[in-house]
């Protein structure tokens, strides 16, 4: 088998922890929804390295992008009670902010949308 290795050099010590918690929920989710997509399986994870399961790249092709499409609809159809997470996680190297919600549009205009730009008007204060 063959693995990706992902190393964390950032200042966030959190970050491949919260990756690999992302992971697997997400593999729980399309499990639960009967959907094709494959989410790579977290082998390892240490503060500092993320072992996965590699899953090679192909070529687009439309029928694929098709599939593709269409099992991202299902998963998204899913019902669930509330939106966000019970922790906070990140968003590339960046940490996203999380909280238990009824609302989706509150909650994705509060701590997606809004904390984004908050983010970036910080960096051009600082520069």
């Amino acid at each position: 088998m063959n693995y990706f290795i992902k190393h964390n050099h950032s200042p966030h010590r959190q970050t491949l922890l919260a990756e690999a918690k992302g992971l697997r929920l997400l593999g729980q989710w399309i499990n639960h929804a009967q959907v094709p997509i494959k989410v790579p399986e977290v082998i390892t994870v240490k503060q500092q390295q993320l072992t996965l399961t590699r899953i090679d790249a192909t070529q687009p092709k439309p029928q694929l992008e098709r599939q593709l499409g269409i099992a991202m609809a299902k998963l998204h159809a899913q019902p669930n009670l509330y939106c966000g997470l019970e922790y906070d996680n990140f968003i590339g190297m960046n940490p996203q902010k999380n909280l238990i919600s009824e609302n989706w549009g509150e909650f994705f205009w509060q701590y997606r949308l809004k904390f984004q730009v908050e983010l970036i008007q910080n960096l051009e204060i600082s520069r």
